[in-house]
C-alpha cells in the first residue's frame, strides 16, 4: 500500500479521495486536490539514466512527504505524477501549501552518485467548496485541467482556479 514514505499508491488515494469527498459535502467542509508532476522528468532518464530517474522519484516523495500536514493524503498518481489530498483546505490556503511544495523542490539538492541534478515541479489545484465540482472525477479533471495549464504556461508553477 505504502510506496515510500507518506506516498501511498493510486488505489489507496482513490479509494480515500471518494470517503473525503462525501465528508467534505455532508459536513460543508472544502477539499482540495493538488495535481503535480515532474517537470521534463524525460529529459533526467533520458541524460542520467533510469537509476537516476527513480532516486529523483523516491528523493521528491520523502521531501513532499516531510512538508505536508500528517491528514493530508500524498500519492504516485501514474509515472511521475502525484497527488495531494488536503482537507479543510480552501482556494487560497491551498495555493500557499503547492507554492511552499513548488519552492522546496525547486530549492532541494537533489545529488545522484556525485551529480547535482536540478527539478521542478508544476501543480495544478481544484478545490471542491458548496457542492462543486459535483464528483470525485470532475474535481480530478479540474485538478489535471490546471496542471496542464502550469505545464503549458511555462511549468514550475501553480495554476488554479481564481475566487
Amino acid at each position: 500500500m505504502l510506496l515510500i514514505d507518506k506516498c501511498f499508491n493510486k488505489k489507496y488515494f482513490e479509494e480515500h479521495l471518494n470517503m473525503e469527498f462525501h465528508f467534505a459535502a455532508r459536513h460543508g467542509y472544502p477539499l482540495s486536490l493538488l495535481m503535480f508532476d515532474l517537470d521534463h522528468f524525460k529529459k533526467i532518464n533520458d541524460t542520467h539514466g533510469h537509476p537516476a530517474g527513480d532516486y529523483m522519484l523516491k528523493a521528491m516523495s520523502r521531501m513532499i512527504a516531510e512538508r505536508i500536514r500528517h491528514e493530508d493524503i500524498f500519492a504516485r498518481y501514474g509515472g511521475e505524477e502525484f497527488v495531494v489530498i488536503a482537507r479543510e483546505t480552501d482556494k487560497q490556503p491551498a495555493f500557499l501549501m503547492a507554492e511552499h511544495l513548488r519552492a522546496a523542490v525547486e530549492n532541494y539538492r537533489f545529488e545522484f552518485e556525485g551529480v547535482v541534478i536540478p527539478l521542478t515541479i508544476s501543480l495544478g489545484i481544484a478545490t471542491y467548496k458548496d457542492g462543486e465540482p459535483s464528483s470525485t472525477q470532475a474535481l480530478l479533471k479540474r485538478a489535471d485541467s490546471y496542471l496542464y495549464r502550469a505545464k503549458q504556461n511555462g511549468r514550475n508553477r501553480v495554476e488554479n482556479e481564481h475566487e
